[in-house]
């Protein structure tokens, strides 16, 4: 016969029993308040555990506090977070007739690429063609240089334009030139620009300044069936006419201004694959770079982002954010129903920088991860371990009670496995984890 005894002393953790996000510590049910913190959190659970509901409740907190605050939210499943994205927000969609045609974001990709300035218009032409042709180069085998080409072809055609005219010429205008309209006119708009000159004679032979007809070359050709693939890609989100751009949505100044949008992720279009990408790499690129004009804090909420199932997701880079980046703070919310989930959405298919990935997240939260072995494996690690005392009592009186001391994890599969709805283990920074239920 033995019994256990928990060395640790401290059953209820030190946070306001006012603010926060209301709750109970199990299990003497004592009321708290889980405090609301400015960094990294993650949180895993499976179908219908409380997720979504924990996440909206720490971003009405930090809304509450900041009403500037920037929030960007990868969306799911439809309309989860409109009431989050309330007023001041947008969404960016494919099937625009989901909204009101005023709370869309009508992105203009000219407007965009010369934000930041002549230096830099190749490098924001570059970002955003390199995302749009991934899924041609992942597939392209044989075809691989002519993807290449494509690619480059379509960034030398967006450096001309800004080059050669200071209007912000509509998506329709530009990626439907492209998609539609005879290669001669394409390449003489490119030959506008002079530096490009020599590329198009060893790519498509030809010479802007030959008096001679142009015939499209077999290679010419087969280039500009991957050019009219890209630019159809691209064109099926953002069809409508507009002047909005990420660089505006980061160095708008409050008051009346778009602080929130919403991305909306649909299954199977790749045109909501390539908007999805490009949207989230920009933002974090711009956040952890060197721009120091940024004009405030930002919320980045992925919620069940494995269910993107993008291969190329910069999640090890996202989880650099959750810090101070030239007096602006950036944090994410990150939510998974499990670790296989995430290994499927890793950048280059890299299970260990997800394995690796809890170390940007200082607040890690746990619903019920359901059977998923692995899950409860990184959880019980990262949740880390305490010392148990083990007292065997002899059959016999005449024998002393034998003491043992051992380690032992903090949430067990048991405690996983007991956990019902709105239940979760919290831990924050280097405490301890808690088992608390979420107050409706």
């Amino acid at each position: 016969m033995y019994f256990e005894k928990d060395i640790e002393k401290k059953k209820v953790p030190a946070w306001a029993v006012e603010g926060g996000i209301p709750a109970y510590v199990l299990p003497e049910y004592t009321p708290i308040g889980i405090p609301v913190q400015k960094t990294n959190y993650f949180i895993t659970g499976g179908i219908g555990s409380g997720k979504t509901e924990f996440v909206k409740k720490v971003v009405w907190h930090r809304l509450e506090d900041e009403l500037d605050l920037r929030l960007v939210i990868l969306q799911i499943k439809p309309h989860d977070f409109d009431e989050v994205i309330g007023e001041r927000g947008v969404f960016i969609c494919q099937n625009s007739s989901s909204y009101p045609k005023e709370r869309l974001f009508r992105w203009n990709a000219m407007k965009e690429f010369r934000a930041a300035g002549e230096e830099k218009f190749l490098q924001n032409i570059q970002e955003f063609t390199a995302i749009a042709a991934s899924e041609f180069h992942k597939n392209g085998g044989a075809n691989l240089y002519f993807v290449d080409t494509a690619e480059e072809t379509v960034d030398r055609y967006f450096l001309s334009l800004l080059h050669l005219t200071s209007e912000n010429l509509t998506n329709d205008q530009t990626f439907g030139f492209l998609e539609n309209e005879e290669p001669e006119k394409i390449l003489r708009i490119i030959a506008n620009y002079p530096p490009n000159h020599n590329f198009l004679k060893i790519n498509f032979d030809f010479d802007p300044e030959s008096q001679s007809p142009y015939k499209l070359t077999k290679r010419g050709h087969d280039i500009f069936i991957f050019i009219s693939k890209i630019a159809r890609v691209v064109r099926g989100t953002f069809r409508e006419r507009g002047e909005d751009t990420i660089w505006e949505f980061l160095h708008s100044t409050g008051g009346n201004d778009i602080t929130r949008i919403c991305i909306c992720h649909e299954e199977g279009s790749k045109s909501s694959y390539v908007m999805e990408q490009y949207f989230l790499r920009k933002i974090v690129n711009m956040m952890l770079g060197s721009e120091e004009t940024i004009a405030g804090d930002l919320l980045m909420v992925l919620d069940e982002v494995d269910k993107t199932r993008v291969k190329e997701f910069p999640l090890a880079k996202l989880a650099t954010l959750g810090r101070d980046v030239n007096g602006k703070r950036v944090q994410l919310l990150l939510s998974t129903q499990s670790f296989e989930s995430l290994f499927a959405v890793a950048e280059d298919g890299n299970e260990h920088d997800i394995r690796a990935l809890l170390t940007g997240f200082p607040v890690i939260v746990s619903f019920n991860p359901g059977m998923d072995a692995t899950t409860r494996d990184i959880l019980k690690t990262a949740y880390g371990n305490h010392i148990v005392q083990k007292i065997t009592t002899p059959l016999s009186r005449y024998n002393c009670p034998i003491v043992e001391m051992k380690e032992e994890a903090w949430v067990r599969d048991q405690d996983f496995s007991s956990l019902s709805v709105g239940q979760t283990y919290v831990k924050i920074q280097s405490e301890r984890p808690y088992r608390v239920q979420i107050r409706k």
